[in-house]
């Protein structure tokens, strides 16, 4: 049994699971929605969010030990990279949890994801695009026959465009990022590759999983459904405007949607049909799998 940890900017999950043949067998998955970046300022992370994440980490780290785990891996990506503060919260966590948090940078997670992206596709397509909406940015990864070509992380991380209050003003955001990530594609001289039919358009994370969730009418998540899950731009379209007419209690109280992503999931929606236009791509394929997987293929 070997363990794989990811300290995300809005949720804490730990895979716990083996590999066998080159696939994840996954045998244990835990998660809590902490929002490490919730509040964050000039100061770095907040006190609440950094005791909230520290809370999930220590439980995270008995359930390894009582699993008998035998190799751990925890990383910490976007929120911890950029916040002030972001070693100081590692070593309490070295100290009072005695876990380990590896800072790892947008490269090495790009590689990590790609990894265990396409180790649940179905067939592996030959390229793919690979779109990771997270909590404090969002990933994107071009994959030309198993090697990640191009990548590029953004600021349109869920949890920081829900902070920004007006509707107006993180669609604004949105579209300005988007014009910006469209303009570098055409300057990276990938933008042939990125549009073509015959790339595999990917999401992985929390936006994407819940669409599939939602449309599968999941009360209970199963990762099975959700790899290779197929929904049209269509589909993605009628959610969103069902979403819309609703309070974020009243998301929460549909089959698919977990308690902490009510006022999350439109933004993270908008930013994935903001991609897909750009890339003038009409599917969605979805992942389960990403970072955490891509840990445990490298810790076999």
């Amino acid at each position: 049994m070997i363990a794989a940890i990811d300290v995300g900017s809005n949720t804490v999950r730990m895979l716990l699971g083996e590999v066998d043949d080159g696939k994840v067998v996954p045998h244990r998955y835990e998660r809590e929605i902490t929002r490490l970046k919730g509040g964050q300022t000039g100061e770095g992370l907040a006190p609440e969010a950094m005791e909230r994440t520290f809370s999930a980490l220590k439980r995270f780290a008995v359930i390894a030990s009582e699993e008998g785990a035998a190799r751990l891996r925890a990383v910490g990506t976007e929120a911890l990279r950029t916040a002030s503060n972001g070693a100081e919260f590692v070593d309490m966590v070295r100290r009072e949890a005695d876990l380990e948090i590896e800072i790892i940078d947008g490269l090495e997670e790009a590689g990590l994801s790609a990894a265990g992206v396409l180790s649940a596709l179905d067939p592996v397509p030959k390229n793919a695009i690979i779109i990771d909406i997270g909590g404090g940015s969002t990933e994107i990864i071009l994959v030309c026959q198993g090697n990640v070509a191009f990548r590029h992380s953004c600021p349109l991380g869920v949890v920081q465009i829900a902070e920004m209050g007006s509707n107006r003003n993180w669609q604004a955001f949105i579209t300005d990022q988007t014009s910006r990530i469209g303009q570098l594609i055409q300057q990276k001289q990938i933008a042939d590759i990125v549009k073509d039919s015959e790339t595999l358009f990917v999401g992985n994370a929390g936006t994407v999983t819940t669409l599939a969730a939602i449309d599968l009418e999941m009360a209970t998540y199963d990762w099975r459904r959700v790899n290779n899950y197929v929904m049209s731009r269509e589909m993605i379209e009628e959610i969103m405007l069902n979403l819309q007419r609703l309070s974020t209690v009243e998301r929460e109280n549909i089959m698919g949607i977990e308690k902490g992503r009510g006022d999350l999931i439109i933004p993270g929606i908008s930013v994935l049909q903001a991609m897909m236009k750009m890339m003038d791509k009409e599917s969605l394929v979805i992942s389960d799998f990403g970072l955490l997987e891509g840990v445990l293929l490298q810790l076999a």
